[in-house]
């Protein structure tokens, strides 16, 4: 496929996802005519469009010289403002490697992983899943040389602290407000104990681990920060063959966090604190998007992350 500026197959997931994005519908509009910019300027020609995607557009390409690639044209928005800047800070490292970008319009060229199956899609037991997860996410955390570009996570966490304060009025009595405002007391609080700052991968699960050919497991689609470490860990040990289907979900969640931070080098207490101030936001953010149910599981495994986390 090589799409010309009127015509482009946009995945009705993506559609959704956006919906509720003041501006989107102007921004998809355009985004045929920014496909077509890139698969020109860079020589593209273009399979169909992934699907899945929440905030970006993105297709396997072939380059001019026959090699393969990926074209991602990301809906622009705060947390993937400097994916390019990490990709590059990053070299290849344990993520995949950045091609070609254009900052200005939100486009990036990458490294297509081959065959691309997710972490999150095999049969592989716990151990084995956290052992990968564990290898690749302390190779990407290294100290910037230049923390300019980046957010640092203590304002992007303060931000959401205030997010959930704002909106704790609006909850019905299903919900537990003294736990949300924990909590919010958690985003914000948290950064300060930082033993280290690192770039933060921002959104590591099992589900943006790639199989590939250059290495056998590569990271995708980051939301790059500057910060505490304990921040990553938490939705990649959540999503791993999640521990709240087992049968004793707080027991298998306390150990599966301890042998993720032995593997890591951070304190177990403090990645789970961390999942409990995650999912704080993330509760609060799914119930603003009228998802009630949703956050009200959410809601739950903050319970649990506490309890766990002896908060």
């Amino acid at each position: 496929m090589t799409p010309d500026a009127g015509a482009l197959p946009i995945p009705e997931s993506f559609r959704a996802s956006l919906e509720r994005e003041p501006g989107a519908n102007e921004w998809l509009d355009r985004l045929p005519s920014l496909v077509h910019e890139f698969a020109e300027r860079w020589q593209l020609t273009l399979g169909q469009p992934f699907e899945g995607g929440m905030t970006s557009w993105t297709a396997p390409a072939q380059r001019a010289d026959g090699t393969t690639a990926v074209l991602k044209v990301v809906w622009p928005h705060r947390e993937a403002r400097e994916e390019a800047t990490a990709l590059c800070f990053w070299d290849g490292d344990g993520a995949v490697q950045l091609l070609d970008h254009d900052q200005e319009h939100w486009a990036l060229l990458l490294e297509r992983c081959i065959p691309g199956t997710k972490l999150g899609d095999t049969d592989l037991r716990p151990p084995n899943a956290l052992a990968i997860g564990a290898g690749l996410l302390t190779r990407l955390w290294r100290e910037p040389t230049d923390p300019a570009p980046y957010e640092q996570l203590a304002d992007v966490t303060r931000d959401w602290a205030v997010t959930v304060r704002e909106h704790l009025d609006e909850l019905d009595e299903r919900f537990d407000r003294g736990l949300l405002v924990l909590g919010a007391d958690l985003l914000e609080h948290l950064p300060s104990t930082a033993t280290r700052p690192v770039v933060l991968h921002g959104d590591f699960n099992p589900g943006n681990i790639l199989a590939a050919t250059r290495e056998p497991w590569l990271v995708i689609d980051c939301k790059p920060m500057v910060g505490d470490a304990a921040f990553d860990p938490s939705q990649f040990v959540l999503q791993v063959c999640d521990p709240l289907l087992e049968p004793d979900p707080e027991r298998i969640m306390d150990e599966r966090f301890k042998h993720f931070a032995d593997l890591v080098g951070e304190d177990a207490q403090r990645c789970i604190a961390w999942g409990a101030a995650r999912e704080t936001e993330y509760a609060v953010w799914e119930w603003t998007r009228g998802n009630a149910t949703d956050a009200l599981a959410a809601t739950e495994r903050v319970s649990m992350l506490v309890r766990t986390a002896g908060l």
